[in-house]
C-alpha cells in the first residue's frame, strides 16, 4: 500500500514589528485614511493619503516617512475628485498603497470599525506624533501668535484625550472648544510658543513655518518632483502673461503719452510664482478717480457706461465662467455695483 502525503503551504505576510508600528501610528494619527478589504488570500488593508495641489511637498515627507517603515514602490499621483453637482472636479494629488503589513495600524485606529483616536493608541507614541499632528492641523496666528489645532478627532472625548497627551508630552496647556460642530484645541501666545518649541526638533521641514512662526518659505512648499508627475495636467499661471500681454498692448493704444511697465514675480503657495504687470502713467490718475472715489473701489453707472462692451468683455475674459449651459461671473463686488453691473449689461447688448 502506498501512502501519499500531500503537504501544503501557505505564505504569510510579516507583520511589522511594534517600533514600525509605532511609528506608522504616529504619521497617521491626523491624516490618511485606512481600508481592509477580504480576498480568498487573506485580505490587506489600503492605505489613502490626499494632499492639495500647493501641498505637495509635505505629502512627500508622509511618503517618505512611510518607506521607512514598509518599502513600496507606490507613488504620489494627480488625480481628480468625483464630480459635484455643477460637474466640476478638484485636481488633488493622492499615494496608495494595499499590504495586509498595515493590519496592526488599523486595528488600533479603527478598533470597533470606526476610526477613533483612543488612549491605548496615545499611550504608544511620543514628540515625534505629536510634531505630525502640529504639522498636519496647526494654524498660527502671525499678529498675535496664538494658534489653533485642527484635526483633534471627530468627538468631544477623542479632543480630550489629544489635549490631555498634548500636555503631557510638551507641557502646553489648551482650551478646548467647538468649531461648526468639530472640536479645537486653542493656545494662547505662550502655551503656542510652548509646544512649537517643544515639538521644532521633529518637525516636517515643508511645515517647520508652523513651529518657528516666520513666513512660509515658497521653496519648501513646492517640490520640482511632484510637479513633474502632473505634467500637463496643471494649468500654468505663466499662460495668464498672454491675456496680461494684451491688457498692455491696450493700454498702449489708448494712452497718448509714454506708458512705463514692469514684469515681477509673487511667489505662492501653489507650484508656479505668479506673473504681475505694474504700470505706471500719469494719465492713470483720471482712472482711479473714476474708480476709487472714496480710495474705496466702487462700479459706478458713469464707469459702466464709460466702459460700454469693451468694458464687459474684459470682465468675462478675466472672471467669467460656463458651468453647464449657463454663464456666470464671479466678482468681488458689492451687492449695488453687481446690481449696476447686469443694468449696463442688459443695455449693452
Amino acid at each position: 500500500m502506498c501512502v501519499v502525503y500531500i503537504i501544503s503551504t501557505s505564505h504569510r505576510v510579516k507583520l511589522l514589528e511594534a517600533t514600525d508600528v509605532r511609528g506608522l501610528l504616529g504619521l497617521l494619527i491626523a491624516d490618511g485614511s485606512l481600508v481592509p478589504y477580504r480576498t480568498p488570500s487573506g485580505g490587506y488593508v489600503q492605505l489613502t493619503l490626499t494632499a492639495g495641489l500647493s501641498e505637495n511637498a509635505f505629502l512627500e515627507e508622509k511618503v517618505e516617512e512611510f518607506n521607512q517603515f514598509i518599502f513600496t514602490r507606490a507613488k504620489i499621483v494627480p488625480y481628480k475628485t468625483k464630480p459635484r453637482l455643477n460637474g466640476s472636479r478638484t485636481s488633488i494629488l493622492r499615494f496608495r498603497v494595499s499590504t495586509n503589513k498595515l493590519r496592526p495600524v488599523y486595528n488600533l485606529l479603527y478598533p470597533a470599525g470606526d476610526r477613533t483616536i483612543t488612549q491605548t493608541t496615545l499611550d504608544l507614541l511620543g514628540a515625534k506624533a505629536a510634531a505630525w499632528c502640529w504639522a498636519e492641523g496647526a494654524r498660527v496666528d502671525p499678529s498675535t501668535n496664538k494658534a489653533e489645532l485642527t484635526r483633534v478627532g471627530n468627538t468631544w472625548a477623542e479632543a480630550s484625550r489629544l489635549q490631555g497627551w498634548l500636555q503631557m508630552l510638551t507641557g502646553a496647556s489648551s482650551e478646548l472648544m467647538e468649531y461648526r460642530h468639530k472640536p479645537r484645541l486653542y493656545f494662547d501666545t505662550g502655551e503656542a510658543l510652548k509646544i512649537r518649541e517643544a515639538l521644532i526638533e521633529y518637525a516636517p521641514k515643508s511645515r517647520l513655518h508652523l513651529f518657528t512662526g516666520e513666513i512660509p518659505d515658497v521653496s519648501a512648499i513646492r517640490s520640482a518632483r511632484t510637479e513633474l508627475l502632473l505634467g500637463s495636467g496643471i494649468v500654468r499661471p505663466e499662460t495668464e502673461k498672454v491675456y496680461l500681454n494684451h491688457q498692455l498692448k491696450q493700454m498702449r493704444l489708448a494712452h497718448a503719452g509714454p506708458l512705463e511697465y514692469v514684469w515681477d514675480v509673487l511667489p505662492t503657495d501653489g507650484f508656479y510664482d505668479k506673473k504681475r504687470l505694474r504700470v505706471r502713467s500719469d494719465d492713470l490718475h483720471r482712472a482711479y478717480e473714476l474708480m476709487y472715489p472714496r480710495d474705496k473701489k466702487i462700479i459706478t453707472p458713469q464707469v459702466m457706461s464709460i466702459c460700454g462692451i469693451y468694458g464687459l468683455t474684459a470682465l468675462w475674459s478675466d472672471r467669467g465662467r460656463v458651468v453647464g449651459r449657463l454663464g456666470k461671473i464671479r466678482t468681488r463686488l458689492s451687492t449695488d455695483d453687481n446690481h449696476v453691473r447686469r443694468q449696463m449689461f442688459w443695455h449693452s447688448i
